[in-house]
């Protein structure tokens, strides 16, 4: 029996050490980005390529070597995020503030390196999948946005939330340009004019809702996290405007991301994609829950409750992808 309590001691001592590496990586969000990837290239172009006879041709392990670059660039960049941000965890959340206290700063600027360096050498590889290294460049331009968003942008009163949203969005679109670079290498495969109007709306479509998703859900998290970035001198809009102007400003926005999905609706039963159209109703109405909470919000804890709403209104329509390969 004490042997027992002794593995059962030891195991729980390894995954205490272990779990603050993991925790800093945000595992569900990397999962999150690697679900979108997936879904924009089979649900979202894969369907739209086979409601016209086409097939897709970017295979399976080009798609994985893509994906583990988004997701590695991505891991490296909330690691160097939390690496600039130790001072404000501390004050935000000093119950994961991991950086500099369970974590050494060494080994945070290692892991760091470690998986950047890991994710432009995917990309270049995915890169070549499709014979047109060039595009592995896109990634480098991703790697670095994150760094220097976590390094300078977030101290600016608008640029920090923008190249946060811009590159959430990038994720859809970075998947249709190697789709397209893979069907450039066939010879005999030519878009049609109109396949290929709906393809680009399709997957600018999902792009903008990333990007107006995202952008709104930045702005709460920022007035969650007002008394730690106040310490540490950043100026975003969350900071510098009144109670009753932000609230306008984020209202806005919500009605930006509502009039997006009218119209996203609109064109969906255009299509006769029926499904899909009926379940932008279901986001529309889970946003003017979002925005009623929003007006309710008094305290740092009632905006986390709306930051946590608007997560769950990005997830559904990632999840919304699926939809278009059962409507077709």
């Amino acid at each position: 029996m004490s042997i027992v309590k002794m593995i059962w001691s030891s195991l729980k001592k390894g995954t205490s050490f272990v779990a603050p590496y993991v925790l800093i990586l945000r595992p569900l969000n990397l999962l999150i980005i690697a679900l979108t990837a997936y879904l924009t290239w089979k649900a979202v172009i894969g369907s739209v390529l086979v409601n016209h006879s086409l097939s897709l041709h970017m295979d399976i392990s080009t798609l994985t070597l893509l994906i583990a670059s988004l997701v590695c660039i991505a891991a490296g960049g909330y690691v160097i995020n939390d690496y600039f941000d130790r001072e404000m965890d501390k004050v935000n959340k000093p119950a994961k503030q991991y950086m500099g206290s369970v974590i050494p700063l060494t080994a945070g600027i290692i892991m760091y390196a470690l998986l950047t360096a890991a994710g432009l050498a995917f990309g270049l590889m995915a890169a070549m999948e499709v014979e047109n290294y060039k595009i592995s460049t896109v990634m480098l331009i991703f790697a670095l946005a994150l760094y220097f968003y976590s390094e300078q942008f977030k101290y600016l009163k608008f640029w920090g939330n923008f190249v946060v949203s811009l590159s959430t969005a990038f994720v859809v679109v970075i998947v249709w340009l190697f789709e397209f670079f893979a069907m450039v290498n066939e010879a005999t495969m030519m878009l049609h004019r109109e396949v290929g109007f709906i393809m680009n709306a399709f997957v600018l479509g999902y792009a903008a809702f990333a990007f107006l998703a995202t952008l709104t859900r930045e702005m709460v998290k920022d007035r969650q996290d007002v008394p730690g970035d106040l310490k540490a001198g950043v100026r975003s809009l969350a900071i510098t405007m009144s109670e009753q102007g932000f609230k306008i400003l984020t209202a806005a926005l919500l009605l930006l991301n509502l009039l997006f999905l009218l119209v996203a609706m609109n064109f969906l039963f255009m299509l006769n994609l029926n499904l899909a159209g009926i379940f932008v109703n279901v986001l529309i109405v889970s946003l003017l829950y979002i925005g009623w909470l929003l007006f309710r919000c008094r305290t740092r804890e009632d905006y986390g409750v709306v930051s946590l709403y608007l997560k769950g209104y990005m997830l559904a329509g990632v999840l919304s992808m699926q939809l278009l390969t059962i409507s077709w």
